[in-house]
């Protein structure tokens, strides 16, 4: 969990209570039971949406996506 979380606004994601996110992504930091969460990266619609792809590619291009094991 080396990420600066504070960078995603720079990518137009606004910070909530649980976490932060954009029209298309949202990113959990914590879980409505308080508990911290595994800051999984998740798409805000029921479809998939180009700029969710997009979003995407730019996180991992900013360095802003740690690849984890399962």
């Amino acid at each position: 969990m080396g990420v600066d979380l504070k960078k995603l606004e720079k990518f137009g994601f606004k910070k909530y209570e649980y976490g932060y996110s954009t029209e298309d992504t949202y990113v959990a930091i914590k879980s409505p039971n308080g508990y911290e969460s595994n800051r999984e990266i998740c798409e805000n619609s029921h479809e998939s949406t180009p700029t969710y792809a997009d979003t995407l590619y730019d996180l991992i291009k900013a360095d802003l996506v740690e690849k984890v094991d399962e």
